[in-house]
């Protein structure tokens, strides 16, 4: 009987050993300018294991437009523009307990509009549930000096949030909107904000705890996108 209870816990502690997350991220979140791009080593994939590893990365368009692109290097190779989600072959390895600065991305906004969000997954070979994921969000274009300024979107508060948030705007014309979209792209909340500065009451009683991403809407341009936390 003792060999058998044994046995079960050895098997027990295995399974989780399988499903051990066996890479992190020196961040998860970051928000640049529509013109902004991550260089190499300002993200750093880090092997939390002692063996060494194998490993992929994929992307996947949470909430972007028409012909807003992503280029990814990974792997000593730098890839050509995808608009979808999309897995790269070619992986990079990473020696036990050590960090990996060979990771760069460039955005390829639409000519038009702009507001964007990507998630972009590094996952260990062959075991594609061993992964760890960072969300990049590209903000808004510049306004060039003969363009009449748009509205701008504040930080929500609280973040993260139970009850309700706070999300400050500011220079609306009369033509903005304040999106909220979830994890998966989908419309979940939208309004038409009032004209000039303030403060919007987002409700959240009907949000299922998660993440979340809230965009100024000027006319049927995505300007700024910010993300929520829905939960404690």
């Amino acid at each position: 009987m003792k060999l058998k209870i044994a046995t079960i816990i050895a098997l027990a502690f295995l399974s989780l050993g399988l499903r051990a997350q066996s890479l992190s991220l020196s961040q998860t979140t970051i928000a640049m300018a529509v013109d902004g791009h991550i260089d190499y080593g300002d993200i750093l994939v880090t092997n939390t294991t002692g063996n060494d590893l194998v490993v992929k990365v994929r992307q996947e368009p949470i909430l972007t437009v028409a012909d807003e692109k992503l280029q990814i290097c990974w792997g000593g190779l730098c890839f050509n523009w995808q608009a979808n989600a999309y897995t790269y072959a070619t992986p990079a390895a990473i020696d036990g307990m050590a960090d990996y600065d060979g990771l760069a991305i460039a955005f390829q906004p639409n000519s038009a509009v702009s507001g964007s969000i990507w998630r972009v997954c590094f996952f260990v070979d062959g075991n594609p549930d061993d992964e760890v994921c960072l969300e990049v969000a590209f903000g808004t274009v510049g306004v060039s000096e003969t363009e009449k300024p748009v509205a701008t979107l504040g930080d929500a508060s609280p973040n993260p949030a139970l009850q309700f948030t706070m999300v400050p705007f500011a220079g609306n014309d009369g033509n903005a909107s304040l999106l909220v979209r979830n994890l998966m792209g989908q419309e979940v909340f939208k309004t038409a904000l009032p004209a000039g500065d303030g403060r919007f009451k987002l409700d959240l009683s009907g949000f299922e705890n998660g993440v979340y991403f809230y965009s100024l809407v000027s006319g049927t341009e995505v300007v700024f996108t910010k993300r929520l936390l829905v939960g404690q």
